[in-house]
């Protein structure tokens, strides 16, 4: 038997928040979606098309995702900003930074070249959590 749990979240731009108690699946759900894991039974359609019959890479391409607790990578800021897309040119770059409130990195001398120790350790808490939606 086949069931839709989730039938528009196709919109550009939207936001799609999945709430529920601990233990009920939510994260387990988000996960199967750019297949970070694959599903045990049953088979995950996006679009009607079964996901493991997607390029791993073109599905997290059109997927913006953001974890429960994100992680900074030894490197520079910009480093850590261009991870998913290498090829993201400086003013996308910027872009994000503004979006997700980051601007305070460019107040720093090094600006996007400021170093990120191995798991952002020298980044505060607040700061990391405005730089992290946008990796």
């Amino acid at each position: 038997m086949s069931s839709k749990i989730l039938v528009s979240l196709h919109d550009r731009g939207q936001t799609t928040a999945f709430i529920g108690s601990t233990g009920s699946g939510k994260s387990t759900l988000i996960n199967l979606i750019p297949r970070f894991y694959d599903a045990s039974e049953g088979v995950v359609r996006v679009d009607g098309v079964d996901v493991r019959d997607v390029d791993q890479k073109t599905l997290r391409e059109d997927i913006g995702y953001i974890p429960q607790k994100g992680i900074l990578l030894s490197g520079t800021v910009e480093e850590n900003l261009k991870y998913g897309n290498q090829g993201a040119s400086d003013e996308q770059v910027l872009k994000a930074l503004e979006i997700a409130q980051g601007n305070f990195i460019l107040d720093k001398e090094e600006g996007l070249q400021y170093r990120i120790a191995q798991g952002g350790t020298n980044v505060s808490e607040d700061n990391a959590d405005s730089v992290l939606p946008v990796l």
